[in-house]
């Protein structure tokens, strides 16, 4: 699969070609080993993983019924996101956007989202104290 024998540790190398992919049909028939790389990257993919996350949003929110087909790709997008939420305390700019990607998430009803929010320790991201 695309991108899925990239060494984790040199992924920073094919950030450029990530983007692209992203933007590609290609993601849309085939995103599982390209969300897979990016659990495995030993580098900083946040924009990366909310760039796939916004991109398969606009699919569910232009064909709803695209939400079977992309199940897998939502259940390994959580993982993700919580983690580069959590490593983009310094980067205000992503945690709104990451933050963005879940309301939507969120709003579209989609499962597992709301049980992630509950699982999120910053009480900011929740509204919780």
């Amino acid at each position: 699969g695309v991108f899925r024998s990239i060494p984790p540790d040199q992924f920073s190398k094919f950030l450029d070609p990530a983007d692209a992919y992203v933007a590609s049909r290609a993601f849309d028939a085939d995103a599982f080993d390209f969300l897979y790389a990016l659990e495995k990257a030993k580098c900083n993919v946040s924009h990366q993983v909310a760039a796939a996350a916004e991109k398969i949003i606009a699919d569910l929110k232009a064909d709803h019924e695209e939400k079977k087909r992309r199940d897998m790709d939502l259940h390994q997008l959580k993982d993700l996101i919580k983690t580069e939420y959590s490593a983009s305390e310094d980067d205000s700019a992503m945690r709104k956007r990451l933050l963005d990607v879940i309301d939507q998430m969120v709003m579209l009803q989609l499962y597992g989202w709301m049980k992630l929010l509950g699982r999120m320790k910053d009480s900011r991201m929740t509204g919780l104290k």
